[in-house]
């Protein structure tokens, strides 16, 4: 709950629930998770959140979500609190992976929280 580690699922909905379909190494803010975030806490909240765009560096991927594309995305350089951000960003497979069966008419979220804290 207080770490910086994280790890990205990406689930599938299926009549059933859902499924997973992949999942690899993420990152999270410097101090982990929160239910009440402010500005400035270093700690990533707690919820789930409409997908509504995406955006980076490098040309669209083949996502059907509206992308911004500009070179304002940076892999490098630090966060709020001077920590390095490298290692922040999942591998362009996985941004892919992710992208691509992403479609708006699909309404995607992303949930995000430590597992505990998601259950209550």
């Amino acid at each position: 709950m207080e770490s910086a580690s994280s790890e990205a699922v990406l689930y599938e909905r299926t009549a059933t629930g859902r499924q997973a379909e992949a999942s690899w190494p993420a990152r999270n803010a410097l101090r982990g998770w929160t239910t009440s975030h402010r500005a400035g806490d270093l700690r990533s909240p707690v919820g789930v959140f409409t997908l509504s765009d995406a955006g980076g560096r490098l040309a669209d991927p083949g996502s059907a979500l509206p992308y911004g594309r500009s070179p304002a995305f940076r892999v490098g350089g630090t966060g709020l609190a001077g920590e390095p951000l490298a290692g922040s960003f999942v591998s362009r497979p996985h941004v892919e992976k992710l992208l691509r069966p992403l479609a708006p008419a699909r309404h995607p979220v992303v949930v995000m929280g430590d597992a505990a804290l998601l259950a209550t």
